[in-house]
């Protein structure tokens, strides 16, 4: 499996295109630790969202009460989504 998923970063890679992955999984089955291999194999940038939780101040019983909203959107869309598309990073 990961062989395949290698091949087909080397074959972006080799085409000069930026790629942006993202990696999804259940606690513990290992994101962090496939993420930080592909960074240091390809020198990529990792982002991990668990740093864009939702300050308590913000936690309001509305915005908890939709699914994926305990996640700073505003703040991930300005310091990571906005420099990406501007060619910032």
């Amino acid at each position: 499996m990961f062989n395949i998923l290698q091949f087909d970063i080397e074959e972006f890679l080799k085409q000069n295109k930026k790629t942006i992955m993202a990696i999804e999984g259940r606690a513990a089955s290992g994101k962090t630790t496939l993420a930080n291999f592909l960074g240091k194999k390809y020198n990529a940038t990792i982002f991990h969202i668990d740093d864009f939780f939702l300050p308590i101040k913000l936690q309001t019983p509305k915005r908890l009460s939709k699914a994926g909203e305990n996640i700073d959107h505003e703040r991930f869309l300005y310091e990571i989504l906005l420099p990406i598309k501007n060619g910032e990073t």
